[in-house]
């Protein structure tokens, strides 16, 4: 018997556009972006669609959650049309959160916002106490 898997892709796979057709021709697609929207704060379906917005979709504070928002959309509506369950999933790094999302079967779709909102905050801080010489990393103490 065949199995069925899902593999996703991780950062660096963004391109501008990604997901906008789903977004345009599906209302799955367009409440997933939404949805990423305001759980984020911020327009996904500019930072996705927009061509001006191609650095920004380079910052991994804003490549991650709008990779994540891309490959749940398409898998979403993907499900929806054939009624195919992966029984498996994996993902390349960023990946593994709409892999496991897949393989949960109901698809948490909101935890994994909020999980992923969660974890870029943290980054933030903590790049924001990091210092940079020229051929080391100096950390300060985090208060």
């Amino acid at each position: 018997m065949s199995k069925i898997a899902f593999i996703f892709p991780g950062q660096g796979a963004q391109t501008t556009g990604m997901g906008q057709d789903f977004y345009q021709e599906t209302e799955t697609g367009r409440e997933m972006f939404e949805k990423a929207s305001e759980i984020l704060g911020f327009s996904m379906t500019d930072l996705c669609f927009d061509p001006a917005q191609t650095d920004r979709l380079n910052i991994t504070e804003y490549t991650q959650p709008a990779m994540v928002t891309a490959s749940l959309a398409m898998m979403r509506v993907f499900m929806e049309r054939t009624g195919i369950c992966p029984d498996v999933a994996a993902g390349l790094s960023l990946g593994e959160y709409p892999a496991m999302a897949a393989a949960s079967k109901n698809c948490v779709i909101s935890i994994m916002f909020h999980l992923l909102s969660m974890i870029m905050s943290e980054l933030q801080k903590i790049w924001m106490r990091m210092e940079f010489t020229l051929d080391k990393v100096i950390w300060k103490p985090m208060t």
